[in-house]
């Protein structure tokens, strides 16, 4: 339960009350993940990042530039982003939310069924991170808990990304999320990416860039990419579904949305 709540005016004053009251305290954005369950924070005191200059969306010579506090809906309205991310971020059910969330704010909560961070994963997003961290990759950011995200990074090489979920209603955490993403060089060679989360799944990368490429030129069906990605998911049953059923549906996403790009001319 938060007892006292900070408001620092600058970053340095930030990461200064969070060195003051160490493991007492917690970053603080929109909130909506620290004042909800099941994710509601036990800490008792809050350093509120609002009035912190960490918005915005800029396009650089590294891709786009994404201030820790842009929230998913400015994402979801900015016509310049990647579509994909703009879909990752709209995932998101509800717009209230939406307004509430921060991108940064999303990664850090590191839960299990987050719905954008598998697109950041799978776009192969970077972090940067204060406290001497630098630039880290999405999924080591829990490697830095005392670190504070200033900024995310999408590459510019990234050239198509699909996203797509199953859930048992629009608002309800999801049982399946997938991202498949396609990272295009300034000489044409393609990569494939693809990461997965869910209710109880963690948010991971899955090594089947092979399976993907064999189903792109034809060399491999699509039942055989299904398996592929069926095969290479880790996941534990809960009260939404069993893993022999996540399996199934993870491997029915990813090839779905392979088909899509396969369709779509590449």
């Amino acid at each position: 339960m938060i007892k006292q709540y900070l408001r620092p005016k600058s970053l340095d004053e930030a990461l200064a009350f969070k060195a003051k009251y160490g493991d007492d305290a917690v970053y603080i954005a929109g909130g909506a993940r620290l004042n909800a369950a099941p994710t509601q924070n036990e800490r008792e005191v809050a350093v509120s990042l609002s009035a912190l200059d960490l918005k915005g969306c800029e396009k650089t010579t590294r891709g786009w530039e994404i201030g820790a506090l842009t929230t998913l809906q400015t994402l979801v309205d900015h016509p310049e982003l990647p579509e994909g991310l703009r879909e990752a971020a709209a995932l998101v059910y509800s717009r209230n939310v939406r307004n509430q969330c921060t991108l940064g704010g999303e990664i850090a909560a590191g839960l299990p069924h987050c719905l954008i961070v598998p697109a950041l994963l799978a776009m192969d997003a970077r972090i940067e991170i204060t406290e001497g961290f630098g630039n880290v990759k999405v999924q080591s950011v829990a490697e830095y808990q005392n670190g504070l995200i200033t900024k995310i990074i999408v590459p510019a090489e990234v050239y198509a990304c699909f996203n797509q979920k199953v859930s048992k209603s629009a608002a309800d955490l999801p049982i399946v999320n997938a991202s498949f993403v396609v990272h295009r060089s300034h000489e044409g060679v393609e990569s494939y990416a693809v990461a997965l989360s869910g209710s109880s799944l963690p948010v991971s990368m899955i090594p089947v860039e092979t399976s993907v490429s064999a189903f792109l030129t034809n060399d491999i069906s699509r039942q055989d990419l299904e398996k592929a990605v069926s095969n290479a998911v880790s996941c534990d049953s809960d009260f939404r579904a069993s893993a022999e059923y996540k399996q199934e549906v993870s491997g029915v996403l990813v090839a779905s949305m392979v088909e899509a790009y396969k369709v779509k001319g590449q």
